[in-house]
């Protein structure tokens, strides 16, 4: 629509990315807080869905192959399409990320819609349909948030703020227990401390500096992808594993050459002095960096 106009440099697949991702979040919409979840076989018991999530999924996979027949990397349904193609086009699509959240019918879900080549997001968008909010980005041309409130999008920057005292941190995932404790340890104040259960959600708030670290025990490509070209674009770092690595594209590549299908200890900062403190400092307290 009119309102997804874009004010930067023509970018096909961004466009396509942000009316797709706010198309599958008027999907969703129909079944927040209304629809059962689905177990889904994993080793933790910890990832759930909802028929929704596969609706969502099945609808973007679709506009994805009619529009461009390019391969995509889904939560749900993994892979469809070339291996080899995926090195110079690939999308990675969460249909519905912050599932537990959606089935609940709290607002913190979203959908995340990233476009790859050589296995690094060069543009993509989150969407938080029950919170009227659209965070884009593409590579080179800053990251941006549209409130659909009439206003113009605004360009976003990360908050600069290192300080311990003033820092809001976000954690999640199965080893969460672990993370808190090294959290107390650490003698970070609790009040910084968040656990919003929303990927997607929590990146954009990185990039839009209403959040300054985000850490998550296990996570996978398709949670992160657009998250990282968003904090990227907003002039934060790459975001890392345990080792500090970017996640982009050794993972993304591992998973679609190797299958690999392991989750990662996953990091995101609004400043790269954050990746080392606290980030660094807390899975070594929480004994994530070693395994």
């Amino acid at each position: 629509g009119q309102r997804w106009r874009l004010i930067m440099n023509n970018n096909q697949e961004l466009t396509f990315a942000k009316q797709l991702a706010e198309e599958a979040g008027k999907l969703t919409l129909q079944g927040h807080g209304q629809c059962d979840r689905i177990a889904k076989d994993s080793e933790d018991g910890y990832d759930i869905a909802t028929k929704f999530d596969h609706k969502s999924e099945q609808l973007v996979k679709d506009r994805i192959r009619e529009e461009f027949n390019d391969p995509v990397l889904g939560e749900e349904e993994g892979l469809i399409g070339s291996v080899d193609v995926a090195h110079e086009r690939l999308w990675v699509v969460d249909p519905v990320d912050g599932t537990f959240n959606y089935q609940h019918g709290l607002p913190l879900y979203g959908v995340s819609i990233a476009f790859c080549q050589q296995y690094v997001p060069i543009c993509g968008a989150i969407v938080l349909p029950a919170l009227g909010l659209r965070f884009y980005a593409s590579q080179g041309n800053g990251a941006y948030l549209d409130k659909n409130n009439g206003e113009p999008p605004a360009k976003l920057t990360v908050d600069p703020e290192t300080s311990m005292e003033k820092i809001i941190i976000g954690m999640e995932g199965n080893s969460l227990q672990d993370l808190v404790n090294a959290y107390f340890e650490c003698g970070i104040p609790r009040r910084s401390l968040r656990v919003l259960m929303c990927a997607v959600a929590c990146l954009g708030f990185i990039a839009s500096g209403k959040m300054n670290v985000w850490m998550h025990s296990a996570l996978n490509v398709w949670d992160c992808a657009a998250g990282d070209i968003l904090i990227r674009e907003a002039g934060g770092p790459a975001c890392v594993d345990a080792q500090q690595t970017p996640i982009f594209p050794t993972y993304l590549r591992n998973k679609l050459q190797e299958n690999d299908t392991k989750k990662f200890p996953f990091a995101a900062a609004s400043d790269e002095a954050l990746l080392t403190t606290p980030v660094e400092q807390l899975w070594q307290s929480a004994g994530i960096a070693s395994k």
